[in-house]
């Protein structure tokens, strides 16, 4: 017997794939725009690799706490506000005018973007029946691998 998503559930996959997507183009900004960034903050190879750094120390410290607020609290509302700080902070990167902006802004756009990947993964979980959570987790995925596409897409046409 094969059964198909309510509309609340396929509005609810379909948010959630645009976040997946979104959360997978938003890896290869920086190295598409690299140059750019470069040259207009006038950062060194250094530099700009510690932005990688300011990433992995926030993601390690942060982590934790987020994952048990995600548990700890509804799931909408924790990925409704890791969203939102994720493109404040994204905005944030753009606005940059130096090193350090431009690193504590990215540190947390990477952070924010990895605690909504993390929410969302467990939101989706609760949301479909086990008889189509696989078929929703292909849906999510694909979410996935349309950014990885779409990055790529992006990195090709800024040359």
């Amino acid at each position: 017997m094969t059964k198909s998503l309510s509309t609340e559930a396929r509005s609810a996959l379909l948010l959630l794939f645009l976040v997946s997507f979104f959360n997978y183009m938003d890896r290869y900004v920086l190295s598409v725009l690299l140059p750019s960034i470069k040259a207009d903050l006038a950062l060194s190879d250094t530099q700009f690799g510690a932005v990688g750094t300011a990433f992995t120390i926030s993601y390690v410290l942060l982590g934790i706490p987020f994952a048990r607020m995600a548990d700890q609290h509804n799931r909408k509302y924790v990925i409704t506000a890791a969203v939102t700080i994720w493109s404040v902070m994204t905005a944030a990167c753009g606005l940059a005018q130096n090193f350090s902006q431009l690193a504590i802004a990215r540190g947390f756009c990477w952070c924010w973007r990895g605690r909504c990947h993390t929410a969302i993964t467990f939101h989706y979980l609760g949301l479909f029946s086990s008889q189509l959570s696989c078929q929703s987790h292909c849906s999510f995925l694909a979410g996935r691998a349309r950014g990885h596409h779409g990055g790529f897409y992006f990195r090709k046409l800024a040359g």
